[in-house]
């Protein structure tokens, strides 16, 4: 059955993974954006069996904010949710608007949210994505 909304996609989004996870037990195990480290899991106080909703959650909100582009999200469907939230659009990316979008999209709670935006500010650090003007550019190589 065809998702009718972008949080019917979410949620079918987010089974496949935990099915995914639950075939492969470790598969979001690592230190990718799409991953959870042990230290992640500790600084961030993520719940590793929440994390594969906390994870398909924020990659649908790169979707709706076209911060990244993905062959997932169906365009019709972000289209219909950017119309629906008209609040989420023309801003910048924030915590507290992801904390919003994760808790009406994908089910997450607030803390969830904020955990899932840390970790995601901080991997891009590390990945080299994110640096500061009075630092040296980064390594992306470096974890």
């Amino acid at each position: 059955m065809q998702p009718r909304t972008l949080k019917d996609q979410l949620e079918a989004e987010i089974a496949d993974s935990a099915a995914k996870e639950a075939e492969k037990p470790g598969l979001h195990h690592g230190r990718d954006w799409w991953q959870l480290s042990d230290d992640e899991e500790r600084v961030f106080a993520i719940d590793r069996q929440r994390f594969p909703r906390m994870m398909t959650t924020w990659h649908c909100y790169e979707g709706f904010k076209r911060i990244s582009v993905s062959t997932i999200w169906d365009d019709a469907l972000l289209d219909q949710a950017r119309r629906d939230c008209p609040q989420w659009c023309g801003t910048a990316p924030s915590e507290q608007e992801f904390q919003h979008f994760a808790k009406e999209f994908g089910g997450l709670t607030y803390r969830e949210a904020a955990a899932m935006y840390g970790k995601n500010v901080s991997w891009q650090v590390r990945a080299g994505v994110t640096y500061y003007a009075d630092e040296p550019q980064a390594d992306s190589g470096v974890f």
